[in-house]
């Protein structure tokens, strides 16, 4: 059974969940950072209440190697859209890298409100709107993480909110998950994306950042 104080913490996270969401959890089994009993715990609240979810354990993972997972994930799973990239045969070489570097996306912090994007060569793409973890910046993520997306007909952001700061204020990293969010649906026809196909993804840290946007549509 889950102990009483995280089944106060799982019961307010699940409450504020929307309707119709659904939960990927993703969980390497040697993970010393985020015990995997932390995943099980929320998959078995959000089954309770109703909501699908699946939790997914990479067998000898740890708490860094869950980003490399994911993407294997997207690479494997994730449904193509019509985007192309120039990258077909999969060698891991996308000239350019990102299309555009230091985009503001907001205005109450412009100094910290930035993104980088990467964009499919061709085609409709829907757009990974993905945070890195702490520590870390929204430049660092690697070649083959872009590629992941793109290779899938994906547009990839890498945005920020706090920097590599250890100190996270979440109440303003989701508001300006909220932001960063607007200004990818108002900005479609700049840069090419589908505003109704936008994934909600983050790493470590970023996954709590995007966590309430991404149950909040």
């Amino acid at each position: 059974s889950i102990p009483p104080a995280v089944r106060a913490v799982t019961d307010e996270t699940v409450a504020a969940m929307a309707p119709g969401a659904a939960v990927y959890d993703l969980h390497g089994d040697e993970d010393e950072t985020v015990p995997i009993t932390s995943a099980e715990n929320l998959v078995e609240t959000m089954e309770e209440f109703g909501i699908p979810a699946e939790l997914d354990i990479a067998d000898n993972k740890s708490h860094p190697e869950r980003l490399n997972a994911m993407f294997d994930f997207i690479e494997t799973y994730l449904p193509d859209s019509v985007g192309d990239d120039d990258d077909d045969d999969g060698d891991g070489d996308n000239d350019g890298f990102w299309n555009y570097t230091d985009v503001q996306y907001g205005t109450e912090d412009p100094s910290m409100q930035l993104m980088n994007i990467a964009l499919p060569s061709s085609g409709q793409y829907g757009v990974v709107m993905f945070h890195h973890s702490k520590g870390s910046t929204y430049y660092d993520i690697s070649q083959r993480e872009v590629n992941a997306a793109l290779d899938s007909g994906y547009a990839l952001v890498s945005w920020e909110s706090f920097g590599a700061f250890e100190t996270v204020d979440l109440e303003v990293a989701w508001r300006y998950a909220q932001t960063c969010f607007e200004f990818l649906q108002s900005s479609s026809d700049q840069y090419g994306w589908e505003n109704e196909n936008i994934i909600i993804a983050g790493r470590s840290m970023g996954s709590i950042v995007s966590w309430k946007l991404a149950h909040s549509q």
